[in-house]
């Protein structure tokens, strides 16, 4: 019995042994997860840190591109404002009007948007394609574009229904108040 005894005793030890070699292991695993944990933490922090200097320095660019770019301010007052945009267009200053004017639509109302973009006066001297004594949008170069930022805050028609509604709209409040001057004295 003696020999059964020893044999236990001696299986316990070896069980011991790989167990506590295990829980080392195991404590040790733990560390290694907690740096990694640390270093995640550490790598995001820099990240969103990075992504803030990024936006900042994109926000700058653009405003250096706005300033040497843009000297005009909506809306546009006059013909000459009108056909000096026209004129003076580039790639970069494309995307700083498109983003003015999406922001300027995306406010309110086609109509109302659109006296916030070019002067009443423009709106009611020009049509699309220049019938009835008007002058055309259509025949100015870069006409497409207030007709895709239409079509992407209003989805719900043609760009150029949309457009031709609001300039309707326009001109029938612009008679309307004339009308009630016209009352009035």
């Amino acid at each position: 019995m003696k020999c059964f005894a020893d044999y236990d005793q001696q299986e316990l030890t070896t069980e011991e042994r790989i167990i506590s070699v295990i829980r080392a292991e195991n404590q040790e695993l733990k560390g290694s997860l907690e740096k990694l944990k640390i270093n995640v933490t550490l790598l995001s922090e820099a990240v969103a840190f990075q992504t803030e200097l990024i936006k900042e320095l994109l926000n700058r660019q653009q405003n250096n591109v706005t300033k040497e770019i843009s000297t005009f301010s909506f809306p546009l007052q006059t013909e000459e404002d009108l056909f000096l945009i026209d004129r003076d267009m580039t790639l970069d200053a494309q995307i700083i009007y498109v983003n003015e004017m999406k922001n300027i639509f995306s406010q309110a109302t086609l109509s109302k948007s659109l006296k916030n973009v070019l002067a009443e006066e423009l709106v009611l001297e020009f049509n699309i394609d220049g019938v009835q004594n008007k002058k055309a949008c259509a025949r100015t170069k870069n006409f497409s574009l207030p007709l895709k930022i239409v079509r992407l805050t209003d989805g719900t028609q043609s760009a150029e229904k949309a457009l031709r509604k609001a300039k309707h709209c326009v001109k029938n409040n612009a008679c309307k108040r004339k009308m009630k001057t016209g009352k009035t004295k």
